[in-house]
Protein backbone atom coordinates (compact mmCIF):
# COMPACT_ATOMS: atom_id res chain seq x y z
CA UNK A 1 0.00 0.00 0.00
CA UNK A 2 0.92 2.87 -0.98
CA UNK A 3 1.83 5.73 2.12
CA UNK A 4 -0.39 8.39 0.58
CA UNK A 5 -3.47 6.33 0.09
CA UNK A 6 -3.49 6.69 4.18
CA UNK A 7 -1.50 10.00 5.26
CA UNK A 8 -1.84 12.51 2.35
CA UNK A 9 1.01 14.66 2.96
CA UNK A 10 4.47 14.14 4.41
CA UNK A 11 6.75 13.47 6.59
CA UNK A 12 6.44 9.58 6.00
CA UNK A 13 8.07 7.06 7.42
CA UNK A 14 8.63 4.09 5.27
CA UNK A 15 10.36 0.79 6.24
CA UNK A 16 11.27 -2.31 3.53
CA UNK A 17 12.58 -5.77 4.06
CA UNK A 18 14.48 -7.67 1.58
CA UNK A 19 13.11 -6.56 -1.92
CA UNK A 20 10.68 -4.22 -0.27
CA UNK A 21 13.39 -1.79 0.78
CA UNK A 22 14.50 -1.77 -3.08
CA UNK A 23 10.88 -0.45 -2.93
CA UNK A 24 10.63 1.89 -0.09
CA UNK A 25 13.63 3.74 -1.25
CA UNK A 26 12.40 3.91 -4.58
CA UNK A 27 8.98 5.84 -2.68
CA UNK A 28 10.93 7.21 -0.55
CA UNK A 29 13.49 8.97 -3.82
CA UNK A 30 9.86 9.73 -5.61
CA UNK A 31 8.06 11.48 -2.45
CA UNK A 32 8.42 15.03 -1.42
CA UNK A 33 9.34 14.61 1.74
CA UNK A 34 10.46 11.21 4.09
CA UNK A 35 11.10 11.88 7.80
CA UNK A 36 12.50 8.19 8.11
CA UNK A 37 13.31 5.18 6.11
CA UNK A 38 14.47 1.83 7.44
CA UNK A 39 16.33 -0.94 5.10
CA UNK A 40 16.02 -4.41 6.66
CA UNK A 41 18.18 -7.03 5.08
CA UNK A 42 18.39 -5.30 2.14
CA UNK A 43 20.65 -5.00 -0.72
CA UNK A 44 21.78 -1.65 -2.86
CA UNK A 45 21.70 -1.93 -6.38
CA UNK A 46 23.90 0.29 -7.68
CA UNK A 47 22.76 2.02 -11.88
CA UNK A 48 25.61 -0.60 -13.20
CA UNK A 49 23.75 -3.77 -11.67
CA UNK A 50 20.40 -2.29 -12.43
CA UNK A 51 21.11 -1.30 -15.97
CA UNK A 52 22.69 -4.98 -16.53
CA UNK A 53 19.39 -6.81 -15.27
CA UNK A 54 16.97 -4.79 -16.53
CA UNK A 55 15.68 -5.93 -19.80
CA UNK A 56 16.84 -9.41 -19.41
CA UNK A 57 14.73 -12.20 -20.23
CA UNK A 58 13.41 -14.82 -18.33
CA UNK A 59 15.83 -17.68 -19.81
CA UNK A 60 18.59 -14.98 -19.22
CA UNK A 61 17.84 -14.91 -15.65
CA UNK A 62 17.59 -18.72 -15.28
CA UNK A 63 20.91 -18.94 -17.24
CA UNK A 64 22.90 -16.96 -14.79
CA UNK A 65 20.79 -19.01 -12.09
CA UNK A 66 22.48 -22.53 -13.40
CA UNK A 67 25.62 -20.84 -14.10
CA UNK A 68 25.86 -19.48 -10.18
CA UNK A 69 24.28 -23.20 -9.30
CA UNK A 70 27.33 -24.47 -10.38
CA UNK A 71 29.69 -21.97 -9.99
CA UNK A 72 28.96 -22.05 -6.33
CA UNK A 73 29.38 -26.32 -6.32
CA UNK A 74 32.92 -25.78 -7.56
CA UNK A 75 34.01 -23.15 -5.19
CA UNK A 76 32.53 -25.57 -2.37
CA UNK A 77 34.12 -28.33 -3.44
CA UNK A 78 37.59 -26.11 -4.26
CA UNK A 79 37.66 -24.98 -0.45
CA UNK A 80 36.71 -28.15 0.93
CA UNK A 81 39.83 -29.85 -1.22
CA UNK A 82 41.99 -27.26 -0.03
CA UNK A 83 41.86 -28.23 3.63
CA UNK A 84 42.47 -31.76 3.09
CA UNK A 85 46.37 -32.71 2.37
CA UNK A 86 47.54 -33.22 -1.03
CA UNK A 87 44.37 -32.22 -2.57
CA UNK A 88 45.06 -28.35 -2.93
CA UNK A 89 46.01 -28.07 -6.30
CA UNK A 90 42.73 -27.38 -7.67
CA UNK A 91 43.43 -28.31 -11.42
CA UNK A 92 40.29 -29.99 -11.82
CA UNK A 93 38.20 -27.27 -10.30
CA UNK A 94 40.17 -24.25 -12.17
CA UNK A 95 39.32 -26.47 -15.59
CA UNK A 96 35.70 -26.43 -13.89
CA UNK A 97 35.73 -22.70 -13.92
CA UNK A 98 37.46 -21.78 -17.54
CA UNK A 99 34.25 -23.24 -18.62
CA UNK A 100 32.03 -21.89 -16.40
CA UNK A 101 33.51 -18.56 -17.68
CA UNK A 102 33.10 -19.24 -20.67
CA UNK A 103 29.74 -20.11 -21.02
CA UNK A 104 29.14 -16.77 -18.76
CA UNK A 105 30.83 -14.93 -22.22
CA UNK A 106 28.03 -16.89 -24.23
CA UNK A 107 24.86 -16.61 -21.76
CA UNK A 108 23.20 -14.23 -24.28
CA UNK A 109 23.14 -16.56 -27.47
CA UNK A 110 22.27 -19.58 -25.16
CA UNK A 111 18.63 -20.45 -24.39
CA UNK A 112 18.89 -22.47 -21.36
CA UNK A 113 17.57 -25.81 -22.86
CA UNK A 114 21.19 -25.04 -25.03
CA UNK A 115 23.17 -23.99 -21.77
CA UNK A 116 22.04 -27.20 -19.82
CA UNK A 117 22.86 -29.33 -22.74
CA UNK A 118 26.64 -27.44 -22.86
CA UNK A 119 26.90 -28.07 -19.04
CA UNK A 120 26.08 -31.37 -19.18
CA UNK A 121 28.43 -32.48 -21.86
CA UNK A 122 30.76 -30.28 -20.20
CA UNK A 123 30.27 -31.76 -17.18
CA UNK A 124 29.41 -29.09 -14.83
CA UNK A 125 26.70 -29.77 -13.41
CA UNK A 126 26.54 -30.63 -9.53
CA UNK A 127 25.75 -34.38 -8.51
CA UNK A 128 22.69 -33.27 -7.23
CA UNK A 129 21.10 -32.06 -10.68
CA UNK A 130 23.29 -34.95 -12.86
CA UNK A 131 20.42 -37.41 -12.54
CA UNK A 132 17.64 -34.96 -12.99
CA UNK A 133 15.19 -34.28 -16.32
CA UNK A 134 15.85 -31.03 -18.08
CA UNK A 135 12.47 -29.95 -16.68
CA UNK A 136 13.11 -31.21 -13.23
CA UNK A 137 16.50 -28.57 -13.35
CA UNK A 138 14.69 -25.64 -14.86
CA UNK A 139 11.67 -25.93 -12.34
CA UNK A 140 14.42 -25.57 -9.79
CA UNK A 141 16.19 -22.54 -11.25
CA UNK A 142 12.81 -20.93 -11.39
CA UNK A 143 12.83 -20.76 -7.66
CA UNK A 144 16.42 -19.91 -7.04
Amino acid sequence: MLPFAVQSEGPYRLVGWSLGGVVAYEIAMQLQYVEFLALLDTFCPNHNTLRKHQWRSKHTLLNDCLLASCEEFYERRQNTNSKQAGLSDGAPSKQKYESINELKEKIDQLNFDALLKKCRELSLLPWYFVDRSDTEIQQYMRVC
